[in-house]
């Protein structure tokens, strides 16, 4: 991310500045990637997990 805004692990694009937070295409072959996959389905390229999405500190 960006902005260091804290985000829904399962997002795809950040809630404060639209940063998206996985790779929509394969950086090697360009092939579309879907939100769930580790490799690319054309190629096996590894795609780059997200930032750990930080949870907000519960009080109480």
């Amino acid at each position: 991310m960006r902005c260091g805004a804290s985000n829904n692990a399962a997002g795809r694009f950040c809630t404060q500045c639209g940063f998206a937070l996985r790779p929509t295409a394969c950086g090697k072959c360009a092939e579309p990637l879907g939100t769930e996959g580790k490799f690319c389905p054309n190629c096996g390229t590894p795609i780059p997990a997200a930032s750990p999405a930080s949870s907000p500190a519960s009080s109480g």
